[in-house]
């Protein structure tokens, strides 16, 4: 009996160990089954790509910060509010007032800051529905105030050369019987600014030298928008401009022009409104509403100025 217990108990030690040999791929729960032993882990697939343009992570990509009024090739890097910020350089710049009947492009070339505080040579062409010509000149702008000087060249589409007389009126500007107007007009104006209160005052003054008129003829100065005996004309505006908005960038107010033809013992007074909102640097819309209020002619409108009713825009070379 004895002998038959051992031989069982060596039967189960027997099996026990054969066991523990085939199976290896089970790991031991308390690890000491080599790492070896064990087959590699099956990979998890991977789930495949949506269709469609791909989608950058941005789990760790940082947000850029909003760039204010960025600056471009088209203006100096160094001006990222106004005109006035930058420093001084070479530059060529443009500007070109549009509206209704007219467009007047204008490029400078000069030294210092665009639009602000500059010297240099300006060239004006002109087109309206009236006439066509062009100015050239010299420049000094400077910080509430700026003069020019130069020659302007018009040509009129249906305006002739008057004989004199005291007294003209809008039919008598139709008459066919001269050669149509071809005038130089040697000028130089002034223009002064004064902040004060919650607005500027605005001043200008001028003086046109027309030299070659036909002797004894008299004509319609399509600038000054006066009937002139040549040759001296002389311009004054007094007005007040009230500034809104945060940075003032919206301004409008009162203006009052007398014009002065010593020649004629003429004078013609204006009087109306001035107005200017800006858009930005580069756009602004402008408007003068300024009818005739006193004259010894009968002109209507074509005393009058309304010659800005639209849209001005500015640029400039950028720093090198």
């Amino acid at each position: 009996m004895r002998a038959s217990l051992h031989a069982i108990a060596a039967l189960v030690v027997l099996s026990s160990n054969a066991l523990a040999q085939t199976r290896t791929d089970t790991p031991d729960p308390v690890g000491k089954v080599p790492a070896s032993s064990l087959p590699p882990p099956t990979p998890t697939p991977t789930p495949p790509a949506p269709l469609g343009p791909a989608r950058p992570s941005t789990a760790h990509t940082p947000i850029p910060a909003p760039v204010e009024d960025a600056p471009t090739m088209w203006i100096d890097r160094n001006m990222t509010k106004s005109w006035e910020l930058g420093g001084p350089r070479p530059f060529f710049s443009a500007m070109v007032d549009v509206g209704y009947l007219y467009l007047r492009p204008r490029i400078a070339l000069g030294y210092g800051k665009p639009f602000h505080n500059w010297v240099g040579i300006e060239a004006n062409p002109s087109v309206s529905a009236q006439s066509t010509g062009g100015y050239a000149g010299l420049r000094l702008d400077l910080p509430n105030f700026d003069i020019r000087v130069g020659a302007r060249q018009t040509y009129s589409f249906n305006r002739s050369y008057q004989a004199p007389n005291t007294h003209y009126n809008r039919y008598d500007l139709e008459s066919t019987e001269k050669d149509r107007t071809f005038n130089t007009t040697l000028e130089t104006e002034a223009n002064v600014t004064v902040p004060i209160g919650p607005g500027v005052i605005l001043a200008l003054a001028s003086l046109s030298y027309l030299p070659n008129v036909p002797n004894g003829d008299y004509i319609y100065e399509e600038t000054l928008r006066v009937m002139v005996q040549p040759p001296w004309v002389a311009r004054q505006r007094l007005g007040y401009m009230f500034g809104f908005g945060e940075h003032r960038q919206a301004s409008i107010g009162p203006a009052v022009d007398v014009l002065e033809i010593p020649e004629r013992r003429s004078v013609v007074i204006r009087a109306g409104i001035l107005a200017r909102f800006v858009l930005s640097r580069s756009f602004e819309l402008r408007g003068t509403f300024m009818p005739r209020v006193v004259s010894q002619d009968a002109l209507g409108l074509l005393e009058s100025d309304f010659t800005e009713l639209g849209l001005r825009w500015r640029w400039a070379t950028a720093s090198p």
